[in-house]
């Protein structure tokens, strides 16, 4: 559909909840009219021309799921110990002893999990120097969000929501304030490093890492916060958040999307723990590899916005008699209004016949 004649219509729409136009308003609207040949001309070319950019599109459209895909093997491989493989070897003496990375598990309790996994075909093939842990065995702490009601008055710290969250960035600028007592500030304050995640909703699942706070915030009771002890890079942690790992273990219950998440089954994952500089590595190389995907999926949607403005264009010279070639001997356009208007029933008559009235019945008959 013709941008121009959308845009017109809008100008005319009424109502704020539900906007719309009058059927008169869009009869209204002008409208080039071709001759009938050139119709079926512009009609024909415009399907070549839209059959061409479809064929592009979907082109697009295909790059930008292999890179979706693309994104998910590069994670499998660096929690595989895969994409270090060559920096392990090059530095022999950069591993931990496996009993040094949850020496200081979550407030002192003993981890669940300290173990090197066997090669039973079950459990996952770690490098030498990584082992298999829980959440729980690696965070600082696990907690739920603060429950309070907002406010665009600066009556406390900023209360971070799940809304606040867009596209994986958050404008603290926007994000309301809260009443809360001084006693209660410190165990729900946000600091950088923090990970939070959506417990409902439709961004369920999803978390988010807090790499900046630009003033006292705190999160809402929607999110659960998740902390790192000091032998876990936070980075390292939120990148196996976005793994198909993470999603497999809190997503496939029984067929279907769990409708939330809640702070016990986020203990209960287990996820495979490198050594800290070797996390290190890991993440800048996850960074690395993204920045250059984020790079193609950026030019994708530009090739994409581009075929949009090509169909637009493409509509704009078609109903302005630049598209196709003009033929003096085909029937004029007025011609075939005069005849449109003949057969269009007249103001306040349908065109259809009444129904005959059925004949009294005479009794004496």
């Amino acid at each position: 559909m013709s941008k121009d004649f959308v845009a017109a219509l809008t100008g005319e729409q009424y109502g704020v909840s539900y906007p719309a136009v009058k059927d008169e308003q869009v009869r209204a609207q002008p409208f080039p009219l071709p001759p009938p040949e050139e119709q079926r001309r512009i009609a024909a070319k415009i399907d070549d021309l839209f059959a061409e950019l479809d064929k592009g599109a979907a082109s697009l459209r295909r790059a930008r799921e292999q890179l979706r895909l693309y994104r998910q093997s590069v994670l499998k491989h660096a929690f595989e110990g895969k994409l270090t493989a060559h920096w392990r070897a090059a530095n022999p003496n950069g591993r931990q002893s496996p009993e040094t990375l949850l020496a200081q598990p979550n407030k002192g309790r003993k981890p669940r999990r300290k173990k090197q996994p066997e090669n039973d075909g079950g459990a996952r093939n770690l490098p030498e120097g990584w082992v298999e842990a829980t959440v729980a065995d690696i965070a600082g702490s696990i907690r739920y969000g603060y429950t309070a009601s907002a406010s665009k008055e600066p009556v406390g710290p900023r209360m971070l929501r799940i809304t606040d969250i867009q596209d994986g960035r958050v404008n603290w600028k926007g994000v309301p304030y809260c009443k809360i007592e001084n006693e209660k500030l410190d165990d729900f304050r946000l600091s950088p490093g923090n990970i939070v995640f959506a417990r409902t909703g439709g961004t369920v699942g999803k978390s988010f890492i807090i790499r900046r706070v630009p003033e006292d915030a705190v999160f809402a009771s929607y999110l659960i916060r998740i902390s790192a002890n000091r032998n876990m890079l936070p980075e390292y942690l939120y990148w196996f958040f976005q793994s198909g790992s993470y999603w497999e273990q809190i997503g496939l219950k029984k067929g279907g999307l769990q409708g939330n998440v809640n702070a016990t089954a986020l203990s209960a994952l287990e996820l495979p723990i490198a050594p800290l500089e070797e996390q290190c590595q890991i993440v800048a190389e996850i960074e690395r590899v993204f920045s250059e995907a984020d790079r193609l999926e950026s030019a994708i949607d530009d090739g994409l916005a581009k075929v949009e403005t090509l169909r637009q264009s493409i509509l704009k010279s078609a109903f302005s008699g630049r598209l196709v070639p003009q033929n003096p001997a085909d029937e004029p356009a007025a011609a075939l209004l005069t005849r449109i208007r003949r057969a269009a029933p007249k103001p306040g008559k349908t065109g259809r016949k009444k129904p005959k009235r059925a004949k009294a019945h005479d009794p004496s008959l």
